[in-house]
């Protein structure tokens, strides 16, 4: 008999478990678009996010980075040398960290010209700002960037207490919150139960090389036992049987239309996708 003493697992188990998981289950496989509609928009904007919902995307996945001054803020990368340009359309022209700035810095840079002209002028978004436009209507999973060198205990508590302060104004029953990293999520999930909240969290993995080696696999499981299992989508492709012991599987990133069509086929729960125009079209058949 295993007992377990931590009251944030007590706190968790004794719930029933949120309302998203009935809308994971009702129409299997959801479509998440990934960073937004990426392939027709610049990722991780206001436009990809349109974008999205307007293809009628069941869920929205993003990336989400803390600023210098607290705030959290919509990008991908630790840095703005991807994606961002100076306001004038020129590339930077030295390494440029994101937790380094403050919010106002970061509105300075044009993260849309990058993709195209038409796009220009795309600033930075918030977590505030994307979480009032998707509304509750359309899943949420917010992916927390850390890994080794980015410290991940004080992007944790700062997303779990926005969670908690957005929550006393507007539903949150849209959100699951996900990361490569295993303590990044087992340090959110204490600090929202500490805030009595039971969001679920998510576990990415695969054989990439963006993992590193000894998390590929999905071991992370171990270490923050995720409600939901996010692999990579080619790991999937050569299993007849996608078992993941009772917890919904959502795979990403897929923007092959053959691999779409066979783990659509496949029993999961959903898919994370550039693409989500396209995927939904191919559902649909």
């Amino acid at each position: 008999m295993i007992l377990i003493k931590d009251p944030c697992i007590i706190y968790a188990m004794s719930n029933n478990q949120p309302d998203i998981f009935k809308r994971i289950k009702s129409d299997a496989p959801l479509v998440f678009a990934h960073r937004g509609a990426s392939a027709d928009a610049p990722e991780n904007t206001m436009a990809a996010f349109r974008l999205a919902k307007e293809y009628g995307a069941n869920g929205i996945e993003l990336d989400v980075h803390l600023s210098a001054d607290g705030h959290l803020v919509i990008i991908h990368d630790y840095t703005l040398n991807r994606t961002a340009r100076m306001p004038d359309g020129k590339k930077l022209k030295s390494e440029t960290p994101v937790n380094d700035l403050t919010l106002a810095q970061l509105r300075k840079y044009d993260v849309g010209i990058s993709f195209s002209n038409k796009y220009a002028g795309e600033k930075i978004p918030t977590l505030r700002e994307v979480m009032d436009f998707i509304g509750p209507d359309v899943l949420l999973n917010i992916e927390i960037k850390a890994d080794m060198e980015h410290p991940y205990r004080g992007i944790s508590a700062a997303l779990a207490l926005f969670l908690y302060e957005y929550s006393q104004t507007k539903s949150i029953n849209n959100v699951t919150v996900s990361s490569f990293h295993p303590l990044a999520l087992n340090c959110f999930r204490r600090a929202a139960c500490e805030l009595k909240m039971n969001i679920p969290i998510a576990l990415f993995y695969g054989t990439n090389r963006e993992v590193p080696w000894y998390l590929r696999r999905g071991q992370g499981a171990l270490l923050c036992n995720p409600d939901i299992l996010q692999p990579l989508y080619s790991d999937l492709a050569k299993k007849k049987n996608l078992s993941g012991k009772n917890r919904p599987i959502i795979a990403w990133t897929i923007n092959d239309k053959n691999a779409d069509k066979e783990l659509i086929d496949k029993n999961i729960a959903g898919i994370i996708t550039d693409n989500p125009k396209g995927i939904l079209k191919l559902k649909a058949k």
